[in-house]
C-alpha cells in the first residue's frame, strides 16, 4: 500500500508541472494576440486619418464653388 501511495503522489506531482507549463504557454499567446491587436487597431486609425483627410480636400473647392454659384 505504501508504495502504491507514493507512486500516486509522484504521478499528481507529474500532472501538476505540465499543467503549469501549459498554464505558461497559453499565457504568452495571450500577450502575443494583444500586442497584435493593438498594431491593427493603430493601422486602421491611421487608415481613418488618412481618408478623412482626402475627402476634406476634395469636397473643399467644390463646397465653396456651389455657395457662390
Amino acid at each position: 500500500m505504501w508504495l502504491i501511495n507514493m507512486h500516486k503522489k509522484k504521478q499528481q506531482q507529474q500532472q501538476q508541472q505540465q499543467q503549469q507549463q501549459q498554464q505558461q504557454k497559453q499565457h504568452q499567446q495571450q500577450q502575443q494576440q494583444q500586442q497584435q491587436q493593438q498594431q491593427q487597431q493603430q493601422q486602421q486609425r491611421r487608415q481613418q486619418q488618412q481618408q478623412q483627410q482626402s475627402s476634406e480636400t476634395s469636397a473643399g473647392p467644390r463646397g465653396a464653388e456651389r455657395e457662390f454659384g
